[in-house]
């Protein structure tokens, strides 16, 4: 079955098209995480964002619930999509959340819309310059640490893969997973130049590393959208040379970090506080949607296990950053935050956090009646989460 890039446009069109229909209230507009030009037709899995200007937790709902409901349609349309879909959108917000973003945010800059209503941020994001601001240079510094590991045996399992695309998996895994956006995040910043796609890294890469031989077989994986099949020792050897280099970029990454003008502490904090509480906001908007989809995908269509596993912990990960954020603490103590909360929330506020984290608890077994539980409660979930970050947070944007 061969998969290109018409099928990832489709789908956006295709999501853009059932918002439109199904929460005609929100104009809608979808963009892609990442510019087309990342993606691997076959490989990737389709990282897309709603964005739309929602007037109340109600609204948000239906936008997500809708994203979940479209992929469950799409799938049954089209099974060989199953890779593809993945998740619904994960992360959900407005213009102006995205504009508030951008400059925290270097992963903003990626974005490319796809489906959808035209938007505001369109213009915004035609009018990016190559450079970053300064608090993306320093969020980028903290970011670039994530690749520090050998992740060429970390990346997510070939799930929902069509068996043509399988044994190329290990070396498309090792490079587009984490290679290739270490070397995105490293380019950019030591060039100052933001690289708009994973593959575009490699043609700065020489300028700031010097030619290689290992960059031209990068190349030419690349060049041939990751179709060649290496053995285990041959992966193995590939992805020590790829360490060597990421520590290198390390190295290079650090020497300039260090040298960033240091910006005042209280402007850093509260540059944090801001990005991670709205992070955290749209990636809570997106979980309902996806956890909709898992739960009426067809098992026989979408293998879903891994992934709903996983639900629970980024639900988790999620609620701890927005309440880390809301306490404005750095989440040090011992036990879940929401343990923490019964100062700043009100007790059935409390007792709401407590049940979300008691659904999701353990993440190993999600299966569907603790499914259909968590959706139970989600929407009293919801609108406590966007009560306390319009009432807590949203004023602190233009607070000098």
């Amino acid at each position: 079955m061969q998969i290109s890039l018409d099928d990832y446009r489709y789908i956006g069109a295709e999501l853009g098209r059932y918002l439109a229909e199904h929460v005609p209230s929100c104009a809608a507009a979808v963009y892609c995480k990442h510019h087309l030009g990342t993606l691997t037709p076959g490989f990737s899995d389709h990282d897309l964002r709603t964005v739309a200007d929602a007037p109340d937790a109600e609204s948000w709902l239906a936008l997500s619930r809708a994203g979940g409901e479209a992929y469950v349609a799409m799938l049954e349309d089209a099974p060989h999509y199953a890779r593809i879909l993945e998740h619904p959108p994960g992360f959900i917000c407005s213009p102006d959340e995205a504009r508030q973003l951008l400059p925290l945010m270097g992963e903003v800059r990626d974005w490319q819309r796809i489906g959808g209503a035209a938007s505001p941020l369109d213009d915004v994001l035609a009018a990016q310059p190559a450079q970053l601001t300064e608090a993306q240079q320093h969020e980028a510094c903290g970011k670039f640490k994530i690749y520090l590991v050998p992740r060429a045996q970390q990346f997510d399992p070939p799930i929902n893969l069509l068996p043509e695309y399988l044994p190329y998996y290990p070396v498309y895994g090792a490079l587009s997973h984490w290679f290739l956006p270490a070397a995105k995040l490293a380019c950019g910043l030591l060039r100052n130049a933001w690289a708009p796609t994973k593959p575009s890294a490699l043609q700065v890469l020489p300028g700031v590393i010097g030619k290689r031989p290992l960059l031209e077989r990068l190349n030419a994986i690349v060049a041939a959208d990751y179709r060649v099949q290496m053995s285990e020792d041959e992966c193995a050897a590939m992805a020590d040379e790829l360490l060597e280099v990421v520590y290198e970029l390390r190295d290079r990454v650090a020497a300039f970090c260090r040298d960033l003008p240091q910006q005042p502490p209280a402007q850093a904090a509260r540059e944090r506080r801001l990005r991670s509480a709205l992070q955290a906001l749209a990636g809570i908007r997106g979980r309902f949607g996806i956890a909709v989809f898992f739960r009426r995908a067809s098992p026989d269509l979408f293998d879903g296990e891994w992934l709903r596993m996983h639900l629970g912990e980024e639900i988790e990960g999620l609620s701890t950053q927005f309440f880390t954020a809301l306490l404005d603490d750095n989440g040090t103590d011992a036990g879940p935050v929401w343990q923490r909360l019964a100062g700043t929330l009100k007790p059935s506020a409390v007792r709401t956090v407590a049940n979300v984290y008691a659904a999701i608890t353990p993440h190993d077994d999600m299966n569907d009646a603790r499914l259909d539980a968590l959706m139970a409660i989600w929407p009293e979930y919801a609108a406590l989460i966007e009560d306390e970050y319009h009432a807590k947070i949203a004023p602190l944007w233009h607070a000098s």
